[in-house]
């Protein structure tokens, strides 16, 4: 596999020792990050097929971590779970001492 980009178009040489079918231009179409895939060339033989497919430009307000993932959104869902932690945690805090507060009168 050999691939190079050229502004926001990416190119994908895919080689094989059987013939290419050409409906693997579906894995680049059911990705979320491009756009507009399509076969640009084929070999006589269908042993070499080159693609292409449009890059979608996705700015993150955090930007991402070493995997890509957006960092705003793993934010987010680490606060919910700390809220959730803390009132968990107020709650119990409450039953417990509405408890020990009735036994003792």
């Amino acid at each position: 596999k050999e691939w190079h980009q050229e502004g926001s178009q990416v190119f994908v040489t895919v080689k094989s020792t059987k013939p290419i079918d050409d409906r693997n231009i579906r894995y680049l179409d059911r990705s979320d990050a491009f756009d507009d895939t399509k076969i640009e060339s084929k070999s006589p033989d269908g042993l070499e097929v080159t693609m292409s497919a449009s890059v979608k430009q996705q700015y993150f307000l955090f930007g991402t971590d070493n995997t890509g993932r957006d960092l705003l959104s793993r934010t987010l869902m680490a606060g919910r779970i700390s809220l959730a932690i803390g009132l968990l945690a107020g709650i119990v805090a409450v039953v417990i001492g509405v408890i020990y507060g009735a036994a003792a009168g």
